[in-house]
């Protein structure tokens, strides 16, 4: 699941909420990298085996499959459209 304070730091101005601290760590991170190497891990190659259990694959519930790329589209999407944790673009008003 993304930080409140990360996406808050990536979402337009309009929608950014006030008063929230940036994140400390994640704009040091390359997300395709970790995606990546995440999914060269023994855990996800044992739980893609089980097509029931391959939602667990995915930052959550409502996401798509991780493909490489998914996490930084993903925040190109919060960068650009101020998607909101509902995956609905507009971000919330302020």
């Amino acid at each position: 699941q993304m930080s409140a304070r990360w996406r808050n730091d990536m979402l337009p101005e309009k929608f950014k909420r006030k008063g929230l601290s940036h994140h400390p760590t994640c704009p040091r991170y390359d997300i395709d990298e970790v995606e990546k190497k995440f999914m060269q891990t023994n855990l996800f190659s044992v739980i893609e085996q089980y097509p029931n259990m391959h939602p667990m694959n995915r930052p959550s519930l409502n996401d798509d499959d991780l493909n490489g790329t998914y996490c930084s589209s993903y925040n190109h999407l919060v960068r650009t459209e101020g998607l909101s944790i509902w995956g609905t673009p507009g971000g919330r008003p302020v």
